[in-house]
């Protein structure tokens, strides 16, 4: 009690003699509570927005099967070799067609599985 001594003594003199430092007491914490719900939801919002300002309103998504990597960025496809184009710089799309062929089919699956867990 030595540590918060004088704030209790303080805390209970106000709650004993004065009404209006109570009253302003609750308000101002009920007013610092609605605050936080403010800025939260203002937060929430803006990081929302961004977001979907920075991915764009199509995230990418995208599978790996050994050496191979099979990205959609909105509508367009795109399929690179992790092992040698580590920085994915070359699309090889047009010449390995057969390798997306095989690997949509695994996205599309995957996609279906997170949809039935968010239904949930």
């Amino acid at each position: 009690m030595t540590a918060l001594g004088f704030e209790l003594t303080v805390a209970l003199r106000f709650l004993r003699e004065g009404r209006m430092q109570t009253a302003l007491i609750i308000g101002g914490a009920a007013i610092g509570v609605a605050v936080i719900f403010f800025i939260t939801a203002v937060l929430t919002g803006v990081q929302g927005d961004l977001i979907k300002r920075v991915t764009g309103a199509q995230p990418q998504r995208a599978v790996r099967s050994g050496d191979w990597k099979l990205l959609f960025d909105g509508g367009r496809a795109m399929l690179f070799n992790v092992r040698t184009d580590l920085g994915e710089r070359n699309d090889l799309i047009g010449g390995r067609s057969e390798i997306a062929r095989r690997l949509a089919p695994l996205l599309a699956t995957w996609q279906q599985d997170v949809d039935g867990e968010a239904k949930r």
